[in-house]
């Protein structure tokens, strides 16, 4: 009784870590058309401060991996929050532009630690029967941060101004840093282990070198960035074009999210019942339609046109992310499953960062209209694509038997 009691304040700390992580990202994004205002800067820079974290954040995420991997992956979460916090104070505490993103810079260090390490150190405390159901709850409090951020966020910029979202980051990342010290056991890295991990440049080759493989995680950048849009640009059209209160814009932003978490369960289900590739056409589908509605409804409905295209939008994402996610890991062999994760969540980043980069830089030209029409077109080429993957399966089945 006492190691279940155990295993649950570990995965409620690891947890928070992950929470932390989501809430560096989607925090940062409500404050940016005030930090515009403030330090001022336009639209292209001020999405810099999104940007620099997840640069920095997926440039780290292999090498806190590794590192864990060589001296204790507790050690390296510990070190990380710290950075987190170090950085999450000085961005709320920065003087000028230029130190608000080497602020960023330090904080998506840690960040890094936040989102790879609690799924290393988790399988080693649960059993493997136990694993997919934990990495899901780790997945869902990411997207619970994802949820909050935007509503808290949008409620302290309109009391107290921007910076008080980062002191508040700061001190849940001390809280977290407490938990993961009291409550998160020490690891000790064998040789093998060490030796096992030296083969990873390979073992990435084999991964990336497999063409239905290749095109899932292409895919999975793909939506992460049509899904980024909504995030970078829409602060900044609900406040600017459609004149939307703070406050309000938070509860608006956090439409998309929440609906991820209500349909989180629920996708997995259909998953299930009704199979991999029918579920993965419907997502294709319903992302096309959730594409289409921002490109129409927020012009035509103010911020209720805008929530509602949030809303479908994000009820494809969640069957996407369900569908493409097992289509991914469930031939995967034990040895290999936690690099392909590693990679899946690489792609992730990577779709994020191109969503802030090229999908805001055609916000900031063209607005938002022009920007889900472009997020449609690369929808509907992936799916074409997928659907050209499934049936050359179908043949290659057909051939082999």
């Amino acid at each position: 009784m006492k190691k279940q009691f155990n295993q649950h304040i570990v995965i409620g700390s690891l947890s928070a870590s992950v929470l932390l992580a989501s809430l560096g990202t989607s925090m940062a994004n409500i404050v940016l058309p005030a930090i515009s205002l403030d330090f001022g800067v336009s639209f292209s820079e001020a999405k810099w401060v999104v940007l620099s974290y997840l640069i920095v954040t997926t440039a780290f995420s292999l090498i806190v991996g590794r590192i864990g991997d060589l001296k204790g992956r507790r050690t390296t979460l510990v070190l990380g929050t710290i950075f987190f916090v170090i950085g999450a104070l000085m961005s709320a505490s920065s003087s000028s532009f230029a130190l608000l993103i080497f602020a960023r810079i330090v904080q998506g260090i840690g960040g890094a630690s936040l989102i790879v390490l609690p799924i290393a150190i988790v399988t080693n405390v649960i059993s493997k029967e136990k694993t997919g159901r934990i990495i899901g709850l780790l997945a869902t409090t990411s997207a619970i941060g994802t949820a909050t951020g935007p509503s808290l966020g949008g409620f302290l910029l309109g009391v107290q101004g921007w910076r008080i979202p980062f002191f508040l980051v700061a001190a849940l990342g001390f809280l977290n840093l407490l938990l993961v010290l009291f409550f998160v056991p020490s690891d000790v890295i064998s040789a093998a282990e060490r030796q096992k991990s030296s083969a990873l440049i390979d073992m990435l080759t084999s991964i990336y070198g497999d063409a239905s493989l290749r095109t899932h995680l292409l895919s999975n950048s793909a939506v992460s960035a049509v899904m980024m849009s909504t995030l970078i640009g829409g602060p900044f059209y609900l406040t600017r074009v459609l004149k939307v209160a703070p406050v309000e814009m938070g509860l608006v932003m956090s439409a998309g999210p929440i609906t991820s978490i209500l349909f989180g369960v629920f996708s997995g289900v259909l998953v299930d019942r009704f199979g991999l590739p029918s579920i993965l056409k419907f997502a294709f589908i319903q992302l096309l339609i959730g594409a289409s509605a921002f490109v129409f409804l927020p012009s035509l409905l103010g911020a209720v046109g805008f929530a509602f295209s949030a809303v479908c939008l994000s009820f494809g994402y969640q069957m996407f992310l369900s569908a493409n996610s097992s289509c991914i890991m469930k031939n995967v062999e034990e040895d290999r499953r936690g690099l392909i994760s590693g990679a899946l969540s690489l792609s992730r980043n990577l779709g994020l960062m191109g969503g802030t980069l090229i999908m805001g830089s055609i916000f900031e030209v063209f607005g938002l209209q022009i920007v889900f029409l472009v997020a449609a077109i690369l929808i509907a080429l992936m799916f074409f694509v997928h659907l050209k993957i499934q049936k050359r399966r179908i043949y290659e089945t057909r051939f082999t038997r």
